[in-house]
């Protein structure tokens, strides 16, 4: 009889539905307070490392603290060094077709050719305990960034 109701137990547990909204929502939530920190003068990196670790996975928040350590001079969810508030306006967050846990986060951004483009950054999410989290941040090709 033990044996089961914890094997009901563990498969309640790992049948965890991925919403899509809620994913979204909180990638919403993520770049809307991420992005307004950002542009604060002065701008706090403590603050945003504070964000980092509450929308993000344990995995990707190491990842980061290692790639700052190797010299790494950009933001790696802006995919830049500044950030215009206007572009928070522009966000557009959208599931990939093929794979659920993956999103694309676009927005538009002054280009090197002083033009304005659209920038693709594609985020894997996971759910953990009722939490969605950003757990990596996928370089996308060059033709699409």
């Amino acid at each position: 009889m033990f044996l089961f109701i914890g094997l009901i137990s563990l498969s309640c547990l790992a049948q965890e539905k991925f919403e899509i909204k809620k994913a979204t929502s909180t990638l919403e939530r993520f770049y809307t307070e991420y992005s307004r920190e950002f542009t604060n003068i002065p701008s706090r990196q403590d603050v945003r490392d504070s964000l980092i670790t509450v929308f993000c996975s344990s995995r990707l928040v190491n990842e980061i603290y290692q790639r700052r350590e190797k010299g790494m001079d950009y933001d790696l969810f802006l995919q830049g060094q500044d950030w215009d508030m206007k572009w928070t306006e522009t966000i557009l967050i959208k599931q990939e077709q093929e794979r659920k846990d993956i999103f694309v986060v676009s927005f538009y951004v002054w280009c090197a050719n002083l033009q304005k483009c659209w920038l693709h950054i594609h985020l894997r999410v996971i759910l953990v305990k009722g939490r969605y989290l950003i757990d990596d941040v996928i370089e996308a090709p060059p033709n699409e960034k």
